[in-house]
């Protein structure tokens, strides 16, 4: 299966699956990920909505890493911003790299244009 999607316009990233599921551990009270890419640099950091931060505003952990760029196999980014924020939810990004890991894709790639939900 693979999505439509012009790669050639986009900014890209590729990550050993591994590596991620590392990074993931720190997650693990955090029901969504923000993933923010710059020129120079990759963050990952717990995401909370607005309004969440409003009502539960005690009973949150924030969390985040700085991932060096010398530590993906490939990073492109490509964009008309500064910095472009992609958001994942935990548990589905957590059972993709599970997946990856469980039918040894050593790599998996992401492909943007702009970032969001």
């Amino acid at each position: 299966m693979n999505a439509i999607f012009d790669e050639t316009q986009g900014s890209y990233l590729q990550i050993r699956s591994k590596f991620m599921s590392q990074i993931l551990q720190h997650f693990y009270r955090s029901f969504e990920v923000a993933i923010t890419a710059t020129v120079n640099s990759l963050t990952i950091r717990s995401f909370y909505a607005p309004e969440v931060l409003l009502q539960d505003h005690k009973h949150i952990m924030n969390t985040g890493l700085n991932v060096s760029i010398q530590e993906l196999d490939h990073y492109d980014f490509r964009s008309q911003y500064t910095q472009e924020e992609l958001i994942f939810g935990v548990k589905e990004l957590t059972g993709f790299v599970g997946y990856c890991e469980a039918i040894e894709m050593n790599t998996f790639d992401f492909f943007f244009t702009s970032g969001g939900r």
